[in-house]
């Protein structure tokens, strides 16, 4: 019977997925300036290629953010400065657009960055609970 590290390490981080995650939550809360540091200087290395990714992984994606962002830049759309979920004013650089259909790049719901995270977030739960 051959080790199967990668059925190990999965199986390892279920069984200890509560404490995983508050490790790395602790570590993040330790470090926060120096992770965002490097995270920049990421960035600024390699933000050609990322976007390059990006638009391979989801042309369709890019072209909607990129002809709504337009949009707002030319005032045919009004970015307003509510959430459309907690309804908490912002500043509008703080708003942003959610996409559910990339094939309507206009239509979007507007939301603070935390409510959108959350929007994100509760996706990726459901796919993980579905098994896809």
């Amino acid at each position: 019977m051959n080790f199967d590290k990668k059925e190990h390490n999965r199986q390892y981080y279920l069984k200890n997925k509560k404490q995983i995650l508050e490790d790395k939550h602790q570590y993040y809360l330790k470090n926060k300036e120096r992770i965002k540091q490097v995270n920049i200087k990421y960035r600024k290395e390699n933000g050609k290629r990322l976007r390059v990714v990006a638009w391979i992984n989801n042309p369709k994606a890019v072209q909607a953010r990129r002809q709504l962002r337009n949009a707002v830049g030319l005032g045919k759309i009004i970015k307003p400065c509510v959430c459309e979920d907690c309804h908490k004013k912002f500043p509008k650089k703080k708003i942003q657009g959610h996409h559910f259909d990339y094939s309507k790049p206009f239509e979007v719901i507007w939301l603070c960055q935390e409510c959108h995270r959350q929007l994100h977030q509760e996706k990726k739960e459901t796919v993980m609970k579905r098994g896809i």
